[in-house]
């Protein structure tokens, strides 16, 4: 059965952002292929339905904490807020938990947020999306052995021939 993130436009949307957030970690956010990028990204845009748009814009925001949360972990208390989020994951509204991880971006532990991020993704479909969250989570916690593990099983799925 088709889901919300199978058509064209949307597989578009996505993939672009991933490229245009490789782009942006090194520096090239203005570069020729950045530019082209989002020109292709305008037709598919309005394509969408409003809660693709919501997902996608979503994801642009979460993608940019990438780039600008950078201190590690110190420990510290798990919020209720994570329940929450994790609630409304396992209940499958990937949407409303990224929504309320987002609401909440600046409750430590950072790393945590990041995870959960990756594993609605990854719930989703979107593994290599979700690899990048992982990735996150690991830079954030390194000495956490959960994080690493998923990370590791994400970049197998992502790329199985390495």
């Amino acid at each position: 059965m088709p889901t919300e993130t199978d058509n064209l436009g949307y597989r578009t949307i996505h993939d672009g952002l991933l490229r245009l957030h490789g782009l942006f970690l090194k520096g090239k956010e203005r570069s020729p292929e950045a530019e082209e990028i989002r020109d292709l990204s305008e037709g598919p845009w309005r394509e969408l339905s409003q809660e693709q748009r919501k997902l996608l814009s979503g994801l642009s925001k979460d993608l940019n904490d990438i780039k600008h949360v950078t201190s590690v972990d110190k420990g510290g208390a798990v919020s209720l807020v994570f329940v929450q989020a994790l609630n409304a994951q396992y209940a499958g509204n990937y949407s409303e938990a990224l929504d309320i991880l987002r609401a909440n971006k600046t409750i430590p532990p950072f790393s945590r947020i990041s995870f959960q991020r990756g594993r609605n993704w990854e719930d989703m479909g979107e593994s290599k999306t979700a690899l990048l969250f992982f990735q996150h989570a690991v830079k954030l916690a390194p000495e956490n052995e959960e994080y690493r593990a998923v990370a590791l099983g994400a970049f197998c799925e992502v790329y199985p021939e390495e």
